[in-house]
């Protein structure tokens, strides 16, 4: 069993899967973590709030977040340090200047589906590199994650919250699809 990140980081992301690539600036502190992705109408953020069962997305260019449940926002690179993570030991290696321990994991997905590949950990227990497939809805996926510019410390609360000005709706609020 692999234990959840033991410190704050923030760290650039690129994330493959599913024949696309997106480059993403991730911060997490604890159970919350940001992730800001550059889309075609400005930057969009995603903050999960574990601790509150939630996550926002946020559109900063129309000043709005819409609040869903963690359960509707997919798995999330931390769940493969989860309780329920099948880890071994497989080697050490140093991924983008960072000395990490290699895992092949096992690790199930809410959904019923399971993914598995290898892991890079650090010693705090961050996720440099992931490598392998995840299954959803009966379709195994190839994933590719890997983290760079890799700074470890606490991180601004305020990273977590939505900010002010910001109007926080549900899905189905007037104007938005439903979920």
């Amino acid at each position: 069993t692999l234990s959840p990140p033991t410190v704050g980081y923030s760290a650039d992301m690129v994330i493959d899967s599913a024949g696309s690539r997106q480059a993403v600036r991730i911060s997490r502190d604890g159970a919350k973590s940001r992730m800001t992705v550059a889309g075609p109408q400005g930057p969009q953020v995603i903050i999960r709030r574990n601790d509150k069962n939630a996550a926002y997305m946020l559109m900063p260019a129309q000043r709005i977040a819409i609040r869903v449940p963690l359960s509707g926002m997919g798995r999330s690179l931390s769940q493969l340090t989860g309780k329920d993570t099948v880890a071994t030991a497989v080697g050490r290696e140093r991924v983008n200047g960072v000395e990490t321990t290699k895992y092949q994991i096992r690790s199930p997905n809410p959904d019923g589906g399971v993914t598995e590949g290898f892991a890079w950990l650090t010693r705090e227990n961050i996720v440099m590199r992931f490598v392998g497939t995840s299954e959803k809805n009966g379709r195994r996926i190839a994933v590719r994650i890997e983290l760079a510019n890799l700074r470890i410390g606490p991180q601004d609360p305020g990273k977590f919250e939505v900010p002010p000005g910001i109007r926080v709706v549900s899905p189905g609020a007037q104007g938005l699809p439903a979920k």
